[in-house]
């Protein structure tokens, strides 16, 4: 899979498109950033991208992701790494930067977990720790380095070497 070939469907951004990406990125990564500030940003960026492939679509749905983690808006971050991993699943996907896939399933993971408790102490539901527990799994196994593993624990036991903060989280 080469992640670096541009799709056959792509729309060229302009430059008022990538400068409002670049933007929208410095105000969530940059120094001194803020995700209320980033919000509104990629809001606009995910409505004037929607014509860019998939793998794109993906990548901004995940950074809102983490935007609205760090805005402690669970509920939306879910929402919007769950449509980055549909995205990934549809044609286009397979472009998508290898990191994309696990940083997703990380995300959703996170935010899933981050629920609990968030309002009246309530432990996450079985089927959301459920659905947790397996982004947790994937993403180690994608974290994975490309060695020949024969086993999935092989492979989740790699990724946890490479982020065993996700490990010690998983548990």
């Amino acid at each position: 899979m080469n992640w670096l070939v541009p799709s056959a469907n792509a729309v060229e951004p302009t430059k008022q498109d990538i400068e409002l990406l670049r933007k929208a990125m410095g105000a969530l990564y940059g120094e001194g950033g803020s995700p209320a500030t980033a919000e509104p940003l990629l809001n606009q960026v995910i409505e004037i991208w929607e014509k860019q492939p998939a793998d794109e679509r993906a990548a901004l749905f995940k950074v809102r992701g983490d935007c609205y983690l760090r805005l402690t808006r669970m509920d939306d971050a879910v929402r919007d790494y769950t449509a980055a991993l549909e995205l990934l699943d549809s044609p286009d996907g397979e472009f998508a930067d290898p990191a994309e896939r696990p940083a997703a399933r990380l995300g959703r993971a996170r935010a899933i977990m981050s629920i609990k408790g968030r309002v009246d102490g309530t432990p996450v539901p079985k089927e959301m720790a459920r659905k947790a527990a397996e982004d947790y799994s994937i993403s180690l196994k994608l974290s994975a380095r490309d060695d020949d593993f024969d086993t999935d624990d092989e492979m989740i036991e790699d990724g946890a070497a490479r982020n065993p903060y996700a490990a010690w989280e998983l548990g």
